[in-house]
C-alpha cells in the first residue's frame, strides 16, 4: 500500500472516530431559511408564553412546559388565572405545589393571610409560573365551570396585590395600578 492510501485510510479512521463520539449540542437560537431568527429551548427549559397568546390558542400549549406571567386569584371558592390587558378572557383553573424555583426572585407570602383575616377571603398575586397546561377539554376545577387547568410546577416571581381576592373590575384604584405594575415589569 502506497503512503497517500495509508494517510487517506488513517484520516478517515480518525474521522469517523470523531464523529462517533461527538456528542450533540443543544440549539439555543438558529437561523431559518428566510434569515429570520427562530427561537429553540433546551429540553427541559420552559417556554416562555406571553398569557394573552395562551388565551387565544391555548390547544398550542397542551402539556408543554410554559413560562407565564399572570394574575392569580384565590377568589372564595375559585383558583385561577387572568390578566386585565388580554381581550380574551377564558377561564384557566389552575393547582399544583407552588413551590419556588431554583432562580426564584421576590416570592411574597400569600398562603397565610394576616391573622384577622378570614382564611376563605382569598388572595390576587402577581404570579410568574412555571407549569403546563394539563387541560383543555374543560369541566375543570370548582363545580367544573372552567374551560382549561394549568399545573404550576413552580413560581419564579410572586408579588401579594390583594388579600380580599378580587378581580380587577373590583379592585381599587391603587390595586389596579399594582396589577398594571406587575403585568408591565420584567
Amino acid at each position: 500500500m502506497s503512503k497517500a492510501v495509508t494517510l487517506r485510510i488513517n484520516l478517515l479512521f480518525i474521522f469517523l472516530s470523531l464523529t462517533a463520539c461527538a456528542q450533540r449540542q443543544p440549539v439555543t437560537s438558529s437561523q431559518s431559511n428566510d434569515g429570520k431568527a427562530v427561537a429553540s429551548v433546551q429540553e427541559g427549559e420552559p417556554l416562555n408564553v406571553d398569557f394573552c397568546d395562551l388565551l387565544q390558542s391555548p390547544e398550542k400549549y397542551e402539556q408543554k412546559l410554559i413560562r407565564i406571567r399572570t394574575l392569580y386569584c384565590y377568589c372564595f371558592e375559585d383558583t385561577e388565572l387572568y390578566s386585565s390587558k388580554c381581550p380574551v378572557q377564558r377561564s384557566f383553573w389552575v393547582q399544583g405545589s407552588f413551590k419556588k424555583c431554583t432562580n426564584a426572585g421576590r416570592i411574597d407570602d400569600f398562603e397565610s393571610p394576616a391573622k384577622d383575616e378570614p382564611r376563605w377571603g382569598g388572595h390576587t398575586v402577581g404570579i410568574v409560573a412555571v407549569g403546563r397546561l394539563i387541560g383543555t377539554k374543560g369541566g375543570y376545577g370548582h363545580m367544573n365551570a372552567f374551560a382549561y387547568l394549568f399545573n404550576v410546577e413552580c413560581l419564579e416571581r410572586a408579588e401579594l396585590i390583594d388579600l380580599q381576592g378580587k378581580r380587577p373590575t373590583e379592585m381599587t384604584i391603587e390595586q389596579r395600578r399594582k396589577v398594571e405594575e406587575f403585568e408591565n415589569s420584567n
